[in-house]
Formats: C-alpha cells, structure tokens, sequence
C-alpha cells in the first residue's frame, strides 16, 4: 500500500533498504487539515497488527483542504507515533494489533495520497501490476486465507485423533460409532476444499488487476466471505466432534478455534456488506 505514496516519498520509507516493516490501517478514524507543503494530522488507530516492531505505519484520515474534505492516507515514520498496548482478543493473540496514537503530526505532501487510489488501483502508469488492483478486489484474501491455513491444520489434528479412535472402535464401546468420524472427516474436508476453490478463484481474479471488472471484484468480496463462513463452521464442528482431549488449554486445537473466530470477525469477512455490493454489481443497481 505504501508503494503508492509519491516517488519522493517511496524514497523516504525504503532509503535503508527493502526490509522496512510498513503496518497500518485504512479506517477513517484520524483528521487532518492542510499545512504549507503537508498535512497536519491527529488520530488513534486501534488494531494495528505488528505496530510494536514497525518502522513506518500508513493510517487514514479525513483531511480537511479550504471546503473540502477527503479521505487520504498517511505514512509515519516511527518517531512520529505512539504505542499504546491493548490487544486482548481471546484468539490471534500473536498479531499483537495494538493501538497507534499520532498527536499534531505534520506530514509532507509526499507522504500522503488519496484512499481512492488505492481502493480503485490508481496507481502511476510506471508502477507494477501488483499496485493496479482495486482494493475491494484482493482485501478479502489476506483475511480469509489465514482461516483457511488455520481450517487446514485443525483439520490434520482431528484427522489423527479419528484415526487412532477408528482403528480402536468396537461395537461393545461407548461413544460415537466408527460412522460419525468417517462422515465428519469427509464433509469437513470437502468443505474446506470448497473454500479453498472459492478463494484459489478470488486471488485469479485478483492477478488481472485493472482487468476486473466490478462484478468480479464484487463476487471477490462475496467468496472471501462465504469461505471464511464455511472454514468457521468447519473448525466449529471440528473442535465439538474433538471430545474432551481436544478442549484442552494444552491442545493445539483450541488455539486453531480460536484463532480462526477471531479472524472472521473481521469487517471485510462480514456476509451483510459483502452481499450488499455483490447485489449491487450482479443486478446493475445504483449505490
């Protein structure tokens, strides 16, 4: 996302060289107001993953310019930033998505760019293809393929436990039948190969860029949601069907289940909105 600021201001976040760690978030949440030859920009942006160890953080704001107001994106580097530490989600406890505090932080004019070109792949004509894709287009994956990787691995630790409980079942045992592990192996691996066909066909889409057309880009955010709805559901069903073992603070299971609850609750996975745009595109409606 950086790589659509200004030349200038390109130069400035990779002058010591490709390993910089850029986080950050575009949610509206900062104000800022034009100042000489820059902005000058005030804001809290929860959930920023990874802000303890970045080097520059890229955050939205509304920016006021005489009448006018836009949304534009801002690249800070670290010493114009504070952190506060605040995340405490019950899953992706590793994200460390805590929250960044910028205090009347002037930012020069090649440091910021309009959300719009980044949300329709505006880039310049010289940039690469990876920065001609629209937003909405490619958004869903970087959420849902994690739940899918998560959906992946809780599916490979219920399948060993079935295997040991199928090759020990007898008739004379209590407990579920032979029957119960075979169907929920298959319907949960089926499910998740389906999520996967929706998504290997999102980030196809997402390799066109420009060439999207909406309804494509739409039908992205749709799929993105719908295989993020389907993983959770999986992994759900995965850990009720794990028994008491699987529920343990010590078993790697519950910390897939978690972690996989706690990443759909992203606001990019959420079916309404993505149905809401999806509607729009397929049925040619007005927004």
């Amino acid at each position: 996302m950086a790589g659509y600021l200004p030349q200038e201001g390109r130069k400035q976040v990779w002058q010591d060289g490709p390993d910089v760690l850029v986080v950050g978030g575009v949610s509206p949440v900062g104000r800022a107001h034009a100042e000489q030859d820059g902005w000058r920009l005030s804001g809290t942006w929860p959930y920023i993953s990874a802000v303890a160890y970045s080097d520059w953080a890229l955050v939205c704001g509304v920016a006021k310019s005489g009448s006018q107001y836009e949304p534009r994106l801002f690249a800070l580097p670290r010493a114009d930033y504070a952190v506060k530490r605040s995340w405490s989600d019950v899953g992706m406890r590793a994200t460390g998505s805590d929250t960044l505090i910028a205090e009347d932080v002037f930012v020069p004019a090649e440091l910021s760019f309009p959300l719009g070109s980044l949300l329709e792949g505006a880039a310049e004509p010289s940039a690469p293809g990876s920065h001609q894709v629209p937003l909405t287009t490619v958004n869903g994956l970087f959420f849902a393929l994690p739940v899918l990787g998560a959906a992946e691995g809780a599916l490979g630790l219920w399948s060993s436990y079935a295997a040991q409980k199928i090759r020990s079942w007898s008739p004379k045992q209590p407990g579920p039948a032979r029957g119960f592990y075979e169907e929920t192996l298959a319907r949960a691996s089926g499910t998740i190969d389906t999520a996967r066909f929706l998504l290997e066909r999102a980030a196809r889409v997402a390799d066109r860029g420009a060439l999207a057309t909406p309804l494509e880009r739409a039908r992205n955010q749709r799929d993105c949601a719908l295989a993020a709805d389907l993983l959770v559901t999986t992994v759900n069903q995965l850990f009720r069907a794990s028994g008491t073992s699987g529920h343990s603070v010590h078993h790697p299971l519950q910390r897939l289940w978690r972690d996989a609850n706690s990443a759909v609750g992203h606001v990019v996975l959420q079916p309404g909105p993505a149905a809401a745009a999806y509607t729009a595109a397929a049925l040619e409606l007005e927004v």
